[in-house]
């Protein structure tokens, strides 16, 4: 078989658990390389073991496939604003108060989502914040949220 420092290691800490090695010179740099090596390829025969990555896998969907997203969206919003005015004509709104209504919809009807999605970012005024003079900076904790349903 090959050698293999990893396995030399178990079996010499299966023999005895703690060795004095202060009297043993540094690994030559070829000697550091070598073993580098052999642990990048053990770690990919090694499998994920469940472990996941935090960063997410990011796919930038093409041109058409976002518009094509935007407009589903778009549809599925006017839908249940359609219904919202069903709903508000069946339990009696009146007809000019129904028109002002449809009329408001249709002019800021782009604003509503019905999912937080990848949306432009919006063209507003920076937010500036002042601190009171005097005030003590607190530190607070993370914050966890349930995952989306």
């Amino acid at each position: 078989g090959s050698f293999s420092e990893d396995e030399l290691l178990s079996h010499a800490f299966a023999k005895q658990e703690v060795w004095d090695v202060s009297d043993v010179d540094k690994p030559s740099a070829m000697a550091s390389v070598s073993r580098l090596t052999q642990v990048a390829a053990s770690s990919d025969e090694c499998g994920d073991d469940g472990m996941h990555c935090a960063t997410p896998n990011i796919q930038v969907p093409s041109a058409e496939d976002a518009e094509g997203e935007r407009n589903r969206r778009r549809a599925v919003v006017e839908a249940v604003i359609q219904d919202m005015l069903r709903a508000a004509e069946d339990d009696g709104l009146t007809a000019d108060l129904l028109e002002k209504l449809r009329l408001l919809l249709a002019k800021h009807g782009d604003e509503f989502r019905l999912e937080i999605g990848h949306d432009e970012p919006i063209k507003v005024e920076p937010l500036r914040v002042r601190i009171k003079p005097g005030a003590v900076p607190v530190k607070c904790g993370l914050r966890r949220y349930p995952q989306r349903m």
